[in-house]
């Protein structure tokens, strides 16, 4: 589906803070042309999935404009190399930024959720959560990441994923590791109190 900045929305995903890349908002309102009164700012203090969750929420409570939808992680910075996003003929497109994961990727419906862009339509046919962690039978591992688990829903519902356009991700430095002593007396790694 081709991008129409007239009928768009932007959701910016913050977490932990309110702290956003300048060069995404930039961008958002002189590439994509999104005027900033139709930018919004959606915040959850810890977990990714819940972030996007609110934010496609929040995206599906707006009346007005906002048929095509573009999410973005609040350390994405655009590049040039970032337009093609907006021209990709899919259901769902996103740009492609350097993950922990080398091959995240490699497959040709890759989806991970730096940045991103959809409709309303595509959205509204997918049951909510749009975003989990996936986990194992037992519920006592981690599987995938909720890129993948919303991926996995988006052609569930018979629609399409392309990857187009680059960006760079700029994740805000975290506080250095401490170690822990657990009750059994071993160390673990740990976040400092």
């Amino acid at each position: 589906m081709i991008y129409h900045p007239d009928n768009a929305r932007a959701f910016v995903c913050c977490m932990p803070d309110f702290r956003v890349r300048p060069e995404l908002i930039q961008w958002l309102v002189q590439v994509a042309h999104i005027p900033f009164e139709r930018i919004a700012y959606v915040q959850h203090p810890r977990l990714s999935s819940c972030v996007y969750n609110r934010a496609v929420a929040t995206a599906l409570q707006m009346s007005g404009p906002g048929a095509h939808l573009l999410f973005a992680d609040a350390d994405i910075v655009p590049i040039n190399a970032t337009a093609p996003l907006l021209l990709a003929d899919a259901d769902v497109a996103n740009a492609i930024y350097q993950t922990e994961v080398e091959e995240a990727f490699d497959p040709p419906d890759a989806f991970h959720s730096g940045l991103w862009r959809t409709t309303r339509e595509v959205l509204e046919a997918i049951e909510p959560p749009w975003f989990a962690w996936p986990v194992n039978a037992d519920g006592t591992e981690i599987t995938g990441c909720p890129c993948g688990y919303f991926a996995a829903k988006v052609r569930a519902a018979g629609f399409t994923i392309a990857k187009a356009g680059f960006v760079q991700h700029r994740p805000k430095s975290r506080p250095p590791r401490s170690s822990a002593v657990t009750p059994s007396g071993q160390t673990r790694p740990g976040r400092p109190s």
